[in-house]
């Protein structure tokens, strides 16, 4: 349980990270009290701000609950598109969350600002199941100098609910670096209720299938405020 008040975090150049999560770990505080965690100023190209020691390492029973993430994009820019264009073993992909391994994982009441990255939240995996990222905002997304790839949700997994989230990018319709809010690839995908502003596109669905792998799966609905 995190008490109110803003907690600086820095990245640590060795792992590209800054804080490393574990499984059956539960992140909370208070609605009239809300914790903030805070990427420090000026700090090294990182890999995800929070993520599992390794890529095959699991992340079960994983919960983040009323929390503010504040990932401080306009004090660490990204500089090249090359910054966040990485891969497993050039680690430079600047997520917030990441996990390529693990079940049950719950992202509820939460707000995420401040965003200049690829990705904010990454499920990306066949060992990646049952997630559920509702009711979050999105907030202050991209708006620096350098335009960029980026989703702020991307999802390569199974049985995932993304509902009433609501994404706002910092200027208005095509803001540099929010491209796209939600991205999906995999099955059993629910992306229902969600409200989008200031980005190039709301969603990129991608579905793969083959009668080995089954069915892909796709309820969406989204709320818009206006047409671009």
């Amino acid at each position: 349980v995190f008490p109110q008040g803003q907690y600086d975090i820095a990245i640590d150049a060795k792992i590209r990270r800054a804080l490393t999560l574990h499984s059956n770990i539960r992140f909370f505080s208070y609605p009239n009290a809300r914790a903030t965690i805070r990427l420090a100023d000026n700090q090294p190209i990182y890999e995800s701000i929070m993520a599992a020691a390794t890529y095959p390492t699991r992340l079960d029973d994983v919960e983040f609950v009323n929390m503010v993430i504040d990932a401080n994009g306009m004090h660490n820019p990204v500089l090249s598109p090359d910054e966040t264009n990485g891969d497993l073993h050039t680690p430079t992909l600047r997520y917030v969350f990441r996990t390529y391994a693990g079940e049950r994982v719950r992202i509820r009441d939460s707000t995420f600002m401040n965003l200049d990255n690829a990705n904010t939240l990454s499920f990306n995996g066949v060992d990646v199941f049952d997630v559920t990222i509702e009711r979050n905002v999105f907030l202050a997304v991209g708006g620096v100098k350098v335009d960029h790839d980026h989703s702020t949700i991307y999802i390569d997994a199974q049985r995932v609910r993304i509902a009433k989230n609501q994404f706002k990018g910092r200027d208005d319709a095509g803001t540099i670096g929010a491209r796209t809010a939600i991205e999906t690839h995999g099955k059993d995908i629910d992306v229902v209720g969600n409200r989008v502003e200031g980005y190039l596109q709301g969603a990129n669905i991608v579905g793969l299938t083959s009668v080995h792998h089954g069915n892909v799966t796709l309820r969406m609905s989204f709320i818009r405020k206006r047409w671009a």
